[in-house]
């Protein structure tokens, strides 16, 4: 019983050596370790790099937002800048509708005025004009009466020595019709 013993511990110790020997097993060892440095080393360096990639992203993400709600609040006050020129605008134009409508009521009673000033200078001219007229026609018959009676008083006084006392009475006639 030992050598069957002996023989049968060999074949069972050459039977657990056999595995050594086996390739499979050997891939298997190496797929384990390779897997083992996989998961220790490779994927929290794996893990760490994307992590940084995700933060990064994050970030931008962040950045984006920022970015977004200044431009949405720029819009927002350009907006309402635009709202606020366009009031003014429209201020601006009613305002100038008042002037010009101001303007319009200004040059008719401007015209008005300019009208009636000349409608009365003109009135005052022609009044003027009949006065010259009336004073010159009153000169033309003073003169004229004045000529007829010296020609009258000549006549009358032709024999007469007192020349001076008709050119006198002439004058004083003619003072008191002027």
């Amino acid at each position: 019983m030992t050598e069957a013993t002996t023989t049968t511990a060999s074949t069972e110790a050459a039977n657990s050596m056999e595995w050594l020997h086996n390739a499979n097993t050997w891939i298997a060892l190496s797929f384990a370790i390779v897997l083992f440095l996989f998961v220790r080393y490779l994927i929290p360096a794996i893990n760490k790099g994307l992590d940084a990639r995700a933060e990064k992203i994050r970030d931008q993400l962040e950045q984006a937002n920022r970015l977004r709600a200044e431009a949405e609040a720029l819009l927002a006050s350009y907006k309402a800048e635009q709202e606020s020129m366009l009031k003014q605008a429209e201020e601006i134009v009613a305002t100038a509708k008042r002037d010009a409508a101001d303007m319009r009521v200004r040059a008719a009673e401007e015209l008005k005025t300019a009208l009636e000033r000349r409608t009365s200078q003109a009135h005052e001219k022609i009044a003027r004009a009949e006065a010259e007229a009336v004073a010159s026609i009153r000169t033309r018959i003073v003169e004229s009466a004045t000529d007829s009676a010296r020609a009258l008083l000549a006549e009358q006084a032709a024999g007469a020595a007192d020349e001076q006392a008709i050119a006198r009475a002439i004058s004083s006639i003619e003072s008191q019709i002027h």
